[in-house]
């Protein structure tokens, strides 16, 4: 059985890796983002088409959307973390730890619905690839498209790295 200070210990090896490992991909997400619509904007400058237009406004305005999106839950969790870092020494710990394993229970059940989401844009892009011959209809979709495959790629990771978390919490 462990002692308080070793729990305590690994309770705070816990928080730090998770907050940590969200920022990690945080940030590695808002440089994709950032490359993938430099990149698209040099598509439309080089091509000039009605294609090249739509996918560069629709990747431009999601990169910018799901950067700021990002920044923000950077700044919540670095709050987050500070805070559960300093409670770990005090009484106040089994209280908050109660409160963050509810926390994380919620971050937990929204995961399908990011999913469900996800999902429908992509039905909303494929309509469009389907139902048209338009090339910025086409453009706007690849630009959607490319939306779904960042929310899924960043979601994989993050609801493994929540439900380790919340794991290691339970222990305690």
């Amino acid at each position: 059985m462990l002692t308080q200070q070793a729990a305590n210990s690994a309770i705070h090896i816990a928080v730090l890796e998770y907050f940590a490992g969200e920022r990690a991909e945080m940030v590695t997400a808002i440089a994709i983002f950032l490359a993938v619509a430099a990149s698209a904007v040099w598509l439309f400058v080089y091509s000039r088409t009605g294609f090249a237009l739509a996918f560069m406004i629709t990747t431009v305005l999601a990169a910018g959307l799901m950067s700021a999106g990002l920044a923000s839950l950077m700044a919540r969790d670095r709050a987050r973390s500070g805070e559960l870092s300093a409670v770990l020494q005090t009484k106040q710990q089994p209280t908050v730890m109660v409160s963050e394993k509810q926390r994380m229970v919620v971050v937990l059940s929204k995961y399908g619905y990011y999913r469900y989401g996800a999902a429908l844009i992509a039905v909303i892009a494929m309509a469009g690839v389907l139902l048209s011959h338009r090339g910025w209809v086409h453009g706007a979709a690849a630009g959607l498209l490319l939306v779904v495959v960042s929310q899924v790629l960043i979601d994989q990771f993050s609801e493994q790295r929540a439900k380790a978390y919340f794991e290691r919490l339970a222990e305690y």
